[in-house]
């Protein structure tokens, strides 16, 4: 596990029914584009890819944030599917994504009091919750 101020890294190899898994999660907070990457690889081969990019996008008159431009990239393969989808938000309200605002010392935290499978379950939910989010139209939208 790796760790700086930009930077959160965790990488396992896992040993499932004789099967085995690497998971990686990395959580990148150096601007311009920030990025949050989940893969799993099980004998080398890659099962999934999620990714999660925020990209900050400033007003050229103003020069302040105009709005954040999400990008959402799953990316499956098995031995009997391939499935890639991908999903762009543009947030002009500035409302971030938690995963990337969470403090390095609280993701060492939970990693250390609820595991990796934990975290990446919850991330996981977090990410379908970013996409439902704006899936469904505000009241005054209607």
């Amino acid at each position: 596990m790796a760790e700086n101020k930009q930077v959160f890294q965790v990488r396992r190899n896992l040993d499932i029914n004789g099967r085995n898994r690497v998971i990686d999660f990395t959580i990148d907070k150096r601007d311009p584009i920030q990025q949050i990457t989940l893969q799993i690889t099980e004998n080398t081969a890659r099962l999934l890819t999620l990714n999660v990019t925020k990209e900050i996008v400033t007003d050229a008159e103003s020069g302040t944030e105009g709005y954040y431009m999400f990008t959402v990239d799953v990316d499956r393969a098995t031995s009997n599917s391939t499935i890639h989808l991908m999903a762009e938000i543009v947030d002009r309200e500035l409302n971030d994504f938690w995963w990337f605002k969470v403090p390095e010392n609280t993701l060492t935290e939970l990693l250390r009091d609820r595991g990796l499978e934990a975290i990446i379950r919850e991330f996981v939910r977090d990410v379908d919750g970013l996409i439902s989010k704006y899936m469904v139209p505000k009241k005054e939208e209607q």
